[in-house]
Order: structure tokens, then sequence, then C-alpha cells
């Protein structure tokens, strides 16, 4: 049974539809001293490359609890203090690009992006930003898209996501893609950009699954392991 890693704060009603499809829930970790609305991201806390999952080191314990099977690797750096300074485990990935300000990212991290094309931003919230498909992205990040010439990427408007103590989140701190399925923190159809998202979706063969009938809301990423 696959785990989904998902923000301690996501409503019942997101746990529950994972459990329906046949994910095993893993409360992410809450980490005091951080920006309240990311201390329980889970995009803040671990990243998956290829096989490796390398992990906030005072995060590991609490992951090794929840999926005991699951061979994770410390990260270098620990998740503290102010931004940027707690953003290098949020990195965003498709199947051959890794986009970043690599100048906060972990060396762990960076150790296992060779086989990848990096693409520098100034945003440290890359992860949060972007919506990451094995072959394309979507983002309401202007200075991303403008970065991100070899990938196929959807520009959408800023906003229109929920996100705790602020004004508004991000798409992919709302999603999380998994074996040909796109899964959403909360109804897609509500966003007005749906219908575009619906159509970039399409033409790549992905599945688009709603986890909450309610208002998208940045939980900082769905990851699936």
């Amino acid at each position: 049974m696959p785990y989904m890693i998902l923000d301690q704060r996501a409503e019942t009603e997101i746990v529950k539809n994972a459990e329906r499809l046949g994910f095993k829930p893993v409360p992410s970790d809450y980490i005091k001293g951080i920006n309240e609305s990311v201390a329980g991201h889970p995009d803040m806390q671990l990243v998956k490359i290829g096989n490796d999952i390398i992990v906030n080191p005072e995060s590991l314990n609490h992951y090794k609890k929840h999926m005991p099977e699951i061979k994770f690797i410390a990260g270098k750096t620990v998740v503290q203090g102010k931004y940027p300074h707690y953003v290098a485990y949020n990195v965003a990935l498709t199947s051959d690009f890794a986009i970043h300000n690599f100048k906060y990212t972990d060396e762990a991290v960076k150790e296992r992006l060779s086989g990848f094309k990096l693409i520098n931003v100034k945003q440290g919230y890359a992860k949060c930003s972007v919506l990451t498909l094995p072959n394309g992205i979507i983002t309401s990040d202007e200075g991303i898209i403008s970065r991100c010439g070899e990938l196929d990427a959807l520009k959408i408007r800023h906003g229109e996501i929920t996100l705790i103590g602020n004004d508004y989140g991000f798409i992919g701190g709302a999603s999380g893609y998994h074996d040909g399925k796109l899964y959403f923190s909360g109804n897609i159809k509500k966003h007005p950009d749906y219908d575009e998202i619906k159509k970039f979706c399409k033409n790549k063969c992905i599945e688009i699954i709603c986890l909450s009938n309610d208002k998208l809301a940045d939980i900082g990423s769905i990851i699936i392991i």
C-alpha cells in the first residue's frame, strides 16, 4: 500500500479520501520556529529523487515511525529560521529537470541531482509554486515560467488557492502526481483556470483526482511514496 504524506492539519475529508483510494495517509512532522503557514508542509521536510528520499534530519524519526520499512536519507540541512533558510528541500522535479534556488538547496539533495538539468530560479518556494508532472509544469509564477523555456509549461492566474495565515497559496502545494494520476487537495473544478488545466493534463494522458470538494488548499504538496 503506497503512503500519502499530508500536512497534519489537512482536512479530514482529504485524509478519508486518500484511504478510500488505497493510500495509507501519513501526517507530516510539525517544525516549530519557522513560518506557521508552512510548518507542517511535507515539501519543506523531504524530497523524493528517484528511489532516494532525503529528509530534514530532525524529522527523520517522525517519518521512520510512520513508515518503518522505507529507507530515508538524512539531509545535511536542519529546517529552521526564517525564509529562505528553511526551503532546502523544496525542490520541484520533473523527469528531467530540477527547479530551485540552488543557493539554498540541501547538499545531500544536490548530490542526487547530477542526472537532472538544473533550472536556477529566484523562488525558494519552488515546489510550493510549481505543479510538477513528468514532462511539464503548471504555475502562476512568471519568473519560473521565464526560466523554464525547455519545459512544457502552463501559466495560470495568481491566487485562488487557500493557505493558512496567508491571502493565498500555490498550485504546487495543492497537488501531487503519482503513476499517471494528478491528485488535488480540493476541487480543481472550482479554480477559474480549470478548463486549461484539464486540457493540459488530458494532452499528457493524466487523470485528475480531487481529494476534497472544497476550494484548493496549499497543504505543502501531496507526496506519495
